[in-house]
């Protein structure tokens, strides 16, 4: 399998409704540009996030990116079931990601 079949048939969390399409990104956030305060904003400049530190808009901002990374990587390991360890973890971390439990 290529990579890139392999990343048309990973689900893509920018699909998912009421998710906000990534990529984000982190700009200064005007109302308090005198402050340290930052926002997270969507593709077409849209504020995911407002009124955060650089450390918190940097982090938030990677999410989407993460997920879809988490996603790809449960994909190439869809076949572990164990019910503890690393990919049980990444397993319960998407599902809440995505809103859900697993």
């Amino acid at each position: 399998m290529t990579h890139d079949s392999l990343q048309s048939s990973v689900p893509s969390p920018q699909a998912q409704p009421g998710h906000t399409p990534g990529p984000w990104e982190v700009g200064k956030d005007l109302a308090k540009l005198l402050s340290d305060r930052y926002v997270v904003l969507s593709r077409d400049g849209t504020p995911v996030a407002q009124d955060m530190t650089l450390a918190d808009a940097n982090l938030l901002a990677a999410a989407p990116e993460l997920l879809a990374a988490a996603e790809e990587i449960l994909y190439c390991f869809r076949f572990s079931t164990s019910a503890s360890g690393p990919f049980a973890k990444l397993r319960a971390v998407v599902a809440g990601a995505k809103g859900g439990r697993q």
